[in-house]
């Protein structure tokens, strides 16, 4: 970082392709650009993504019969995102226009982004809505935590799920592209 005299300061940065650096200086090309910095967070692998998938499908093929009825992998996914997964709260304008738009804004971003909109009483001028992220933005560990519930609940259902340390290098090993 270099301090300049009138208080501002010079970063420079580097990128991990040179790809992304081509791209950058296009972009720059057309005028200022908004950079956005933050800490970094290693993302889930493709193997974990994978391994629960695999997991969530075989559970679901149990869980059909056990209940004699059609259960998906979706189903299962949806189930441990709302349970396990990462979520916030919004406080929107009581407006059902608002409400709408935002949910409908938001669920479009993919399968396991979620919006629950929550009851109101009578009059009141904010509505809170819980919302769930999918599992495409999750770092290693929340994604741990998702692959961890199903494994014991494949296990309960007498499910052969891989061993700890098998879990545990799927999860650790960051030279899959993440997803």
């Amino acid at each position: 970082m270099l301090y300049t005299g009138d208080g501002s300061a010079e970063i420079t940065f580097s990128t991990a392709e040179r790809s992304a650096a081509e791209d950058l200086r296009k972009l720059g090309s057309t005028g200022l650009l908004d950079l956005k910095i933050e800490p970094h967070r290693e993302k889930r692998t493709y193997r974990a993504n994978a391994y629960f998938w695999t997991l969530a499908n075989k559970l679901a093929n149990k869980l059909s019969v056990k209940n004699a009825r059609p259960v998906g992998a979706e189903e299962v996914y949806l189930q441990y995102v709302r349970d396990f997964g990462k979520s916030a709260l919004v406080y929107l304008r009581n407006d059902p226009d608002v409400i709408y738009t935002f949910c409908g804004s938001w669920t479009q971003r993919g399968m396991g982004w979620l919006a629950f909109p929550q009851p109101t009483k009578e009059g009141s001028k904010i509505c809170e809505v819980q919302v769930f992220y999918g599992s495409s933005c999750y770092t290693k560990e929340e994604m741990a935590r998702l692959i961890e519930a199903v494994v014991a609940d494949c296990k309960d259902q007498g499910i052969q799920t891989a061993t700890p340390d098998e879990i545990a290098d799927m999860l650790s090993l960051m030279e899959d592209a993440p997803l």
